[in-house]
């Protein structure tokens, strides 16, 4: 075997090791978010400390999680989402798409904010920073209890109306205390 033929030999390899890792990255919950809220570019907002995320969907199974492969980037008028894969172009969610965010904890220092997509039936969940719990208050998304993002998650029950969660807004205080129910599963 010459010099040449044991190079290209090797570089196959490596070329379907790339694609046998990178193609299942983009996971099906993921192309529903890329089909809905692709862009060419995010915004330049600082990011979250956080470089990962799970998405789940209310029609695909299981959960896709790409850990220390997102840079998030919370706006005024959206959450952008870059991917360091290829073949996984930018994502734009716009505000208005975000119903509400909603808390998963495994324990009090394993937590993470949910952002719930109803276009997609989508749950993005975030681990929880200051940062991301103010964009939820800042752009008055309510913190919806456990018990209704599981139950639209997983039995595809409509989310409550918006209205419902009115009350939490009257003060930060309020808006922390359901944030609290919710981590807790209420």
């Amino acid at each position: 075997m010459t010099g040449q033929s044991a190079g290209g030999s090797h570089m196959k390899l490596v070329v379907v090791l790339l694609l046998a890792v990178a193609l299942p990255a983009c996971s099906d919950a993921y192309k529903d978010l890329e089909s809905a809220f692709a862009v060419d570019k995010t915004a330049s907002a600082p990011p979250l400390v956080t470089r990962s995320i799970t998405i789940t969907s209310q029609t695909r199974r299981g959960a896709s999680s790409y850990r220390d492969l997102v840079t998030i980037r919370p706006t005024a008028d959206a959450i952008d989402l870059e991917f360091d894969m290829p073949f996984m172009r930018p994502l734009r969610i716009p505000k208005g798409e975000i119903a509400g965010c909603s808390m998963t904890c495994f324990g009090m220092s394993d937590q993470y904010v949910d952002l719930l997509i109803p276009r997609t039936g989508t749950d993005l969940m975030i681990r929880s920073s200051k940062t991301l719990l103010d964009w939820c208050w800042t752009n008055e998304k309510p913190m919806i209890s456990g018990k209704a993002r599981r139950a639209w998650q997983y039995s595809r029950v409509p989310l409550p109306p918006a209205s419902r969660y009115n009350a939490q807004f009257a003060s930060r205080a309020l808006f922390d205390k359901q944030t609290h129910l919710s981590c807790m599963g209420y």
